[in-house]
């Protein structure tokens, strides 16, 4: 039963850190619905500069046992007394590991369940997805949960992540007149997921032997591969600026005259929300939930081959037409369709309908 605090929401994800698509949707749930929900937050690890962003009572200190076993018992423990001691309603998991122990602890304390599908995961069926509540960030992660989970449309809700226009706001002017042309990312670097190889082929081919000046690229993020491209970038001497940042990403959207998102597997893409809100015009691969954002020819560029991507890069260089009409349609339709004033009301509205289960 809802406390005289409102709604109190215990969410459960591993680590909490900048430049994170779920910590940044945390972010935005826990700050835009304050009045009548009570906010808290289980982690391993807490961000220091994400700490002071995301508005929470109380938070549920994890413990990252190395053995497995004692991970799980400890995690059990600590969540069921958390949960006991602070009269938690709904159990929020935006993680696989999660859900499971959620669902397990819920058994014992009759709380609510509410599962995030932030991504495309398999195996482990039987013990996946076990709450009749799950959010899908995308209709592709949905269609992806009925396919491989089999789970039905009954349980399953689209609401799609957000971007905040307060945060990312005062969309630029690009000049195609400018002396150096500035083409970025920002993200996980990541050659099996983001695609980060296949951007560095198109750059080594199509601008590295051309001694290209007028074109630049910006990298901007950390990841496994990180120290696999910088040796590319040298050996190659790639007109690439490669920037290890996590923290204060937005800076560099200022810096940017177009922005290209390159992923093999991409369950959405909040990146393309922000590059949008700032008036860049954006380039991403055909796949995932990215189609859901970009129209193709109206709001973005969607391509399937480096030869696509290269020509699409050489049209918004010098069309600055081209470039207003793209860049004002998706601020629109982002606006409209992923801003936070449409998602959160409907994030109350369906914590409120969790209630009445």
């Amino acid at each position: 039963m809802k406390s005289d605090k409102g709604i109190r929401i215990l969410h459960l994800y591993p680590n909490l850190k900048p430049a994170c698509g779920i910590t940044r949707t945390i972010q935005l749930i826990t700050n835009g619905l304050d009045s009548g929900f009570s906010h808290f937050v289980a982690c391993y690890e807490f961000d220091e500069n994400v700490k002071n962003s995301i508005k929470y009572d109380k938070i549920c200190h994890l413990l990252n046992h190395k053995i497995f076993v004692l991970k799980i018992l400890s995690d059990i423990y600590l969540i069921w007394n958390f949960v006991r001691n602070n009269k938690i309603d709904i159990l929020h998991s935006y993680h696989r590991h999660f859900s499971i122990l959620s669902f397990i602890i819920s058994k014992f304390t009759n709380n609510k369940t509410v599962i995030s599908a932030q991504s495309i995961v398999h195996n482990h069926r039987k013990i996946s997805y076990l709450s009749k509540n799950i959010i899908a960030c995308s209709e592709f992660v949905k269609k992806h949960l009925n396919g491989y989970f089999r789970i039905p449309d009954s349980k399953i809700s689209v609401i799609y992540n957000m971007v905040s226009p307060q945060e990312f706001h005062a969309p630029k002017v690009i000049d195609a007149r400018k002396s150096i042309y500035t083409v970025g990312f920002v993200g996980r670097i990541d050659f099996t997921e983001k695609g980060i190889d296949t951007l560095i082929d198109l750059i080594r081919l199509k601008y590295a032997v051309t001694n290209n000046q007028a074109i630049r690229f910006m990298l901007i993020g950390d990841g496994v591969d990180f120290g696999i491209l910088k040796t590319r970038i040298d050996e190659h001497k790639l007109p690439i600026e490669l920037i290890k940042e996590t923290t204060q990403v937005r800076q560099y959207y200022e810096l940017f005259d177009l922005f290209i998102l390159p992923s093999k597997i991409e369950p959405f893409g909040i990146v393309l929300l922000e590059a949008g809100m700032m008036g860049i015009p954006v380039i991403a691969r055909r796949t995932g939930g990215i189609p859901e954002i970009i129209e193709d020819g109206l709001s973005g560029f969607l391509y399937e081959t480096n030869e696509e991507l290269f020509t699409k890069i050489e049209m918004l260089r010098f069309d600055s037409q081209l470039v207003q009409r793209l860049t004002s349609t998706l601020r629109l339709r982002i606006l409209d369709k992923f801003s936070s004033t449409r998602i959160l009301p409907q994030y109350k509205a369906y914590y409120g309908k969790v209630m009445q289960q």
